[in-house]
């Protein structure tokens, strides 16, 4: 499976967008991005937000719903936001049947996730 996973810091916080079909293989990345955007956005000072972008995912399996589940809720326990973007319904779908959309911040567009 192909994904990609891409971060990118602003004036609205970080940006980690999550592209393709987002396996197991994208796992150890995304932890890593996840860590990135912390020490990153720690360092600069501001907002302490990391925006989700799923907008290019084709595919997120159960391992990194886990890791988005984790980190969200870890994050906005020490007060961080933690919005996702989501507008495919398929995944939309996924999230609701199994009960992450409960845990998860989810938006249907970057500008209004980023409003938050």
């Amino acid at each position: 499976m192909t994904y990609s996973i891409k971060s990118s810091h602003g004036a609205s916080g970080h940006v980690i967008a999550v592209g393709g079909e987002a396996d197991a293989n994208a796992e150890r990345e995304l932890e890593d991005a996840f860590r990135e955007a912390v020490r990153a956005t720690l360092e600069v000072g501001g907002e302490r937000a990391i925006v989700i972008d799923l907008g290019g995912a084709t595919f997120v399996d159960s391992r990194i719903l886990g890791i988005l589940v984790r980190w969200s809720e870890d994050l906005r326990d020490k007060d961080w936001k933690v919005p996702l973007v989501c507008d495919d319904e398929r995944l939309l779908r996924l999230f609701a049947m199994t009960g992450v959309a409960r845990s998860l911040d989810i938006h249907p567009t970057l500008a209004s996730a980023q409003a938050v």
